[in-house]
């Protein structure tokens, strides 16, 4: 009878019963040793196809930089510029401002509606008279000098021009068209500041509801010379060049 050694309580162990034992565990381990290559395998297959993916992933978003470069600009708020006109015809002029007939404003160039201020000079009665009477008219230069420190308050020192209130209504009319016309461009927040003025739309829409007599009195005539006007200095934002 032969004796094996095992790492056992009894190490001393006939070998009938060994042989069965090895019998029963030897062919176990070459089975192990499959199941650990197979998982082998597949983690490096899965690594495999894992790094093939980011590197597609990674590359797709390099073409898509290089082709579409970031730009900052594009996602930010347009830098603007300010541009004034003082408060003095002089420095108007000095400003590269314009009279603008339909605001009865000095405006900045570059915000000046031209379109506007030409359809309302072939339209309106726009020439002003010195007094009410209408009996002298003003240049458009004459005109552009009748500054008021504010606008709409009787001074005595600064006498305003007067005009017929159907040249006001189609003031009014033209003013809008142009708010319109701004905002169909994408460019109604480069119009001057007393175009988008809000009140003066109020005093506008008010005027015309009374002009078409649905006020507490009946309108006058529209010939009838009752609007007195005094410039002003306007001021508006462009974008930077």
């Amino acid at each position: 009878m032969k004796f094996v050694l095992k790492s056992n309580p009894s190490p001393y162990v006939d070998k009938s019963k060994d042989d069965e034992a090895e019998e029963t565990l030897l062919p176990l381990e070459p089975q192990h040793a499959f199941s650990l290559n197979a998982r082998s395998s597949k983690t490096r297959m899965f690594l495999s196809h894992a790094a093939t993916f980011l590197t597609a992933v990674l590359l797709s978003i390099a073409v898509l930089l290089l082709s579409h470069p970031y730009s900052s600009k594009a996602t930010s708020e347009p830098i603007t510029k300010h541009l004034h006109c003082g408060n003095s015809t002089a420095e108007a002029r000095a400003q590269g401002c314009v009279f603008d007939v339909l605001t009865n404003m000095w405006v900045p160039e570059p915000c000046w509606d031209r379109e506007g201020t030409e359809e309302f000079m072939r339209t309106a009665p726009w020439q002003g008279f010195d007094t009410q009477d209408a009996t002298r008219p003003l240049s458009l230069e004459e005109m552009s000098e009748r500054v008021g420190k504010q606008r709409l308050i009787p001074d005595p020192d600064l006498p305003p021009y007067w005009t017929p209130l159907r040249e006001h209504v189609i003031h009014c009319a033209l003013m809008w068209q142009r708010q319109h016309r701004g905002f169909l461009s994408g460019k109604s927040n480069m119009l001057d500041f007393h175009s988008l003025n809000y009140q003066h739309t109020v005093h506008c829409s008010r005027s015309l509801v009374y002009m078409a007599g649905a006020g507490d009195t009946a309108p006058e005539p529209l010939d009838k010379v009752a609007i007195r006007t005094w410039v002003g200095f306007s001021e508006c934002d462009i974008e930077a060049s």
